[in-house]
């Protein structure tokens, strides 16, 4: 039996596919090792339609941003195979497997964590199981959706295979020029599944797909890296998970792990569970960068809002000790939150420049479903349209839709003005990426310019860069 594992094209850079790579190894390990994945985000479409004729079986890895891209899909793909089986699974499935049933784009819906359940519902087409028997799937019966049992989240991590790396070409999300004159290839890994904490941006959305928070040991994490450095020669990584220091006794031994095996890494970190002593750990075990969803520059915003524990004085100390220790510092904020007033906007703006961070992300507030965001804007914006490509910005009760569009080119304006560049185009128009320069240094910022140039022949980037140094 030949499995595809598809992860969708989402709109912006999503990295290297660990959801379908864990599928992918423990659908190997149970004894299917005709297993191929495409990962449209960095691959042709062509790739996969190639790979339709002879597929008995199809799971895709569905966001709530590329279902839209789903239905041209299937619609293809059934006119090559139409015998083939569809299963989608990913956020938007466990969140809204109805969408999938109303749209026909695929039998059966995979609710929650898809290992155990891809498998078993590859016994059912052999055969060999009942498909009613099998927890955690949505599909038609007589016209209607039926849901069988909750499936239990996987408690013991330890116990799933390595994701594997074979499904897509590595060097796809690894091999840009900048990278190979600068020895920076990283390969993403991860630690835990869900998060604890309970922020309106996420939750309770984030607690149906991803379950209670569960981490793996260090020392299965260190098997990971040791077979990684063994096969790739690398020794940079980016944790993938939510948070990387909800554990301070756990981060401490992996981070003694990472030092024992001389690697660099990445992660995020929740502003709260900081303080100098974990991260003067934290960079003597190799870490050079640290993601902080700040969020809010509004105190209000932060505790009333979203539901954030910290306090800005927090934010800005944690910020600050980390570029002492070496740290660089990726900070996130949100903008036209729901519930936000136009001058904690400007707090927001102003608290982010104030922090001179390396990198500065500004997102204007999305609405992903499930979520208390979602629930805020659904009040506001009738026949609310979360899959719309071209959203620019949601009405709340202080602002019409078209105020966030305004907010983003002041955005720009302010950032420029403070020495920021605007890294790419590409990204989903919600998303700024500001880049530092006074905080990147002259040659680093040519080069990393430079590069870019030469793999994708893009002005906007090179013409910024020389614009904002010369000033």
């Amino acid at each position: 039996m030949k499995i595809l594992l598809v992860n969708l094209k989402t709109g912006y850079f999503s990295g290297f596919p660990l959801s379908i790579a864990y599928i992918s190894s423990y659908l190997k390990d149970k004894g299917y090792k005709n297993v191929v994945g495409v990962d449209l985000g960095v691959e042709p479409e062509e790739k996969l339609y190639k790979e339709i004729s002879n597929t008995d079986v199809i799971g895709f890895s569905v966001m709530s941003k590329s279902f839209l891209g789903l239905k041209r899909i299937v619609k293809r793909i059934k006119e090559i195979n139409p015998e083939i089986k569809i299963v989608a699974g990913g956020p938007h499935a466990t969140l809204m497997p109805d969408d999938f049933f109303k749209n026909q784009l695929a039998e059966i819906v995979v609710i929650g964590e898809g290992e155990e359940t891809m498998f078993e519902l590859i016994q059912v087409f052999e055969g060999k199981m009942n498909l009613k028997d099998v927890k955690g799937i949505a599909y038609l019966e007589k016209g209607k959706m039926k849901v069988t049992k909750s499936r239990p989240w996987i408690q013991d991590l330890d116990s799933l295979p390595f994701p594997d790396r074979d499904i897509v070409d590595i060097e796809k999300y690894n091999q840009g020029i900048y990278q190979k004159m600068f020895g920076k290839l990283s390969i993403p890994i991860l630690g835990s599944r869900s998060c604890p904490y309970n922020c309106a941006n996420c939750m309770p959305a984030l607690r149906k797909i991803a379950g209670t928070y569960r981490q793996r040991s260090p020392e299965n994490l260190k098997e990971e890296l040791k077979e990684l450095i063994k096969r790739y020669g690398i020794r940079k990584f980016d944790f993938s998970d939510n948070e990387v220091s909800t554990d301070r006794e756990w981060l401490s031994k992996v981070c003694d792990v990472m030092k024992e095996l001389n690697i660099t890494w990445t992660g995020g970190c929740r502003i709260n569970t900081m303080d100098s002593e974990i991260l003067k750990k934290m960079r003597e075990s190799g870490c050079d960068l640290i993601f902080f969803g700040i969020e809010s520059g509004s105190q209000r915003v932060l505790n009333e809002v979203i539901g954030k524990n910290f306090t800005l004085q927090k934010a800005r100390d944690t910020v600050n000790e980390a570029q002492k220790l070496g740290i660089r510092t990726c900070c996130s904020f949100m903008i036209c939150i729901p519930g936000e007033k136009k001058e904690e906007i400007d707090d927001t703006i102003n608290f982010a420049l104030s922090l001179n961070s390396e990198k500065v992300f500004m997102n204007i507030a999305n609405s992903v479903p499930h979520t208390r965001f979602h629930f805020n804007f659904e009040k506001h914006n009738p026949g609310l349209d979360i899959y719309n490509y071209d959203f620019h910005g949601y009405r709340t009760e202080n602002w019409d839709e078209t105020y966030p569009e305004q907010v983003k080119k002041k955005i720009m304006k302010r950032f420029e003005k403070e020495g920021y560049i605007r890294y790419s185009r590409n990204w989903i128009d919600t998303t700024m990426v500001f880049y530092n320069l006074k905080k990147q240094g002259f040659l680093a910022t040519v080069f990393r310019e430079v590069a870019h140039f030469l793999k994708n022949r893009d002005m906007f980037h090179i013409n910024n860069a020389i614009k904002r140094l010369v000033k």
